[in-house]
């Protein structure tokens, strides 16, 4: 005769399906369930510097079509010793049909205390001076140029600065020069020192940028 099938009791301590799983080591646990760290100061990617996002948004804002504002970013030149840190910008909202361009200027660590009342600072020929230059490099003296203008008469013989503050922070400079039919994209922008020397320069581009966002990025 056929035996009958042995039949195991129900063990409620068992699954019906497959057996208990084992428990969770807590070494599992802990590797499973650990938030992870943040990582060193060390490891994290630093930020980009405000003049490498201008140059950024420029080269951008050319792509999107010619406009009729134009910027410099200033940066030190190299052969001065009186100002090694100068930095700063120029904005200017274009030329009008009359050749007059006007426009906006800061300087940063120029040398400090500088004041044109008392008589003695800025009288020196090109003296606390914002020009722009003939050339087309900030390179040298030679490829920067001299004042660039029409005409008999230098128009730029008395914009500039006129005092810093503790910091060599010139303020902010109104500028407003008659260039006639000169261009001005592609020419260097310079900033002299209290005794006339060169101290930054930065090359004109046109730009989209108002003079809001050229300032906060500088």
């Amino acid at each position: 005769a056929r035996r009958a099938p042995t039949l195991t009791p129900y063990n409620p301590g068992y699954k019906l399906l497959g057996t208990r799983p084992a428990a969770r080591s807590a070494q599992a646990t802990s590797s499973t369930f650990d938030c992870p760290s943040r990582p060193h100061p060390s490891a994290r990617l630093p930020l980009p510097k405000k003049k490498y996002i201008m140059k950024f948004l420029v080269a951008l804002a050319a792509l999107t079509g010619a406009s009729a504002s134009y910027v410099a970013t200033l940066s030190h030149i190299a052969e001065d010793t009186l100002a090694p840190k100068a930095t700063g910008y120029v904005y200017f909202d274009g030329v009008d049909s009359n050749g007059i361009v006007t426009g906006f200027s800061q300087a940063n660590h120029l040398e400090a205390n500088v004041d044109s009342t008392n008589g003695v600072d800025c009288t020196a020929a090109n003296g606390c001076g914002m020009h722009i230059h003939e050339g087309d490099a900030c390179t040298n003296t030679t490829t920067q140029g001299g004042h660039y203008f029409e005409g008999d008469e230098d128009p730029w013989a008395t914009v500039g600065y006129t005092s810093t503050d503790v910091n060599g922070y010139s303020g902010m400079i109104d500028l407003k020069v008659d260039m006639g039919s000169l261009p001005i994209e592609g020419k260097p922008f310079i900033v002299h020192a209290n005794d006339g020397s060169r101290i930054a320069c930065g090359i004109i581009e046109s730009t989209t940028l108002s003079h809001e966002e050229v300032a906060f990025l500088n």
